[in-house]
């Protein structure tokens, strides 16, 4: 369940992202204009959009999709420094907070069984498999010994 949840998550932080991304390059007068507004640099406006694009379809794909939600977190933590605190809770800088704590989320759980690349194993575990004769340990199973990341799927 864990896995399909963070798939949900992954497709509900992702197409939004891209799209957000993909219409910031659309309409690329309109962005530079809301960014010179708030005093950002032109510069910024292909950063974001590229970042917004970059991020989501790697959370949405699954591959390197902590990096993902990391540059998710960052970007919006962003956003909300510069102006989503001035914004209503609603209608407004909520949004902004969904989209922070998902991709923090998303970068500390990481991309789940259903994704294209698997997140790295934890590192707090040694790689020699268990010698338990008869034991029912199968290949969905990890092969580490003393996980400590309480996520062995990571270790497959």
């Amino acid at each position: 369940m864990k896995d399909l949840g963070l798939l949900a998550l992954r497709i509900g932080v992702g197409i939004p992202f891209i799209i957000h991304g993909i219409a910031k390059l659309m309409d690329i007068a309109g962005t530079t204009g809301f960014f010179m507004s708030i005093n950002l640099g032109y510069p910024l406006v292909y950063i974001v959009a590229i970042l917004e694009i970059l991020a989501g379809a790697m959370i949405l794909l699954g591959i390197y999709s902590a990096i993902g939600g990391w540059i998710v977190a960052i970007v919006m933590a962003g956003a909300y420094i510069i102006i989503g605190y001035k914004m209503p809770f609603f209608g407004g800088s909520e949004l902004v907070m969904v989209y922070f704590f998902a991709g923090l989320a998303i970068a500390m759980l990481g991309s789940g069984k259903y994704s294209i690349k698997r997140d790295a194993c934890c590192g707090t575990c040694s790689t020699n498999k268990p010698n338990i004769v008869g034991s029912n340990m199968n290949s969905n199973t990890c092969t580490h010994m003393n996980c400590k990341c309480g996520d062995c799927g990571k270790c497959n």
